[in-house]
């Protein structure tokens, strides 16, 4: 069973969902007050309402359950190591050699594709750029907020970036 656990300025850290369907799952809190959830053996999407009562209750008006369409059930061939939405509200996730955009309805809109990369932390700066680390090529690449590919981001002597987070500033 897996636990999302949120920390705030003004509180602990508290438990605000407990969901058995989450423990092998790739689960993110977005910036609306969702929890996305994609589970790799179920192929599926799970999607949480959280409202301001914590723990959460789940139930059929909190809990969606959205089915990966079959072309992007194919193209997620492992568990994605990050999600995140966008400032344009698509949610990107990174799997393996692949960066992939949906909108918010779960289908594609984009998809990066690197043979030998091995992307997986992704943070976001206030103007909507993506920077997604690649692990297996040593580097950091910069995306729009739309997923698409933009440029790699210069940085002396990076190895094996595995994540990647910005300061409030």
């Amino acid at each position: 069973m897996m636990k999302i656990i949120v920390a705030r300025k003004t509180r602990p850290e508290e438990t605000i969902v407990t969901f058995p369907k989450f423990k092998n799952a790739t689960c993110s809190m977005l910036n609306d007050n969702h929890i996305v959830a994609y589970s790799f053996n179920g192929k599926c999407f799970y999607e949480l309402n959280i409202d301001r009562n914590w723990p959460v209750t789940i139930n059929e008006t909190t809990l969606k359950t959205i089915h990966a369409e079959e072309k992007l059930a194919k193209l997620i061939t492992n568990a994605p190591f990050r999600i995140t939405d966008t400032i344009s509200k698509q949610i990107i996730l990174t799997c393996k050699s692949k960066v992939i955009t949906l909108d918010r309805n779960f289908r594609i809109c984009n998809v990066h594709e690197n043979e030998g990369s091995d992307f997986r932390g992704i943070c976001q700066d206030p103007y909507g750029n993506i920077f997604i680390t690649d692990y297996n090529m040593n580097r950091i690449c910069l995306f729009n907020s739309s997923g698409e590919f933009l440029h790699d981001v210069q940085v002396q002597e990076i190895s094996k970036p595995a994540d990647i987070t910005r300061d409030s500033v």
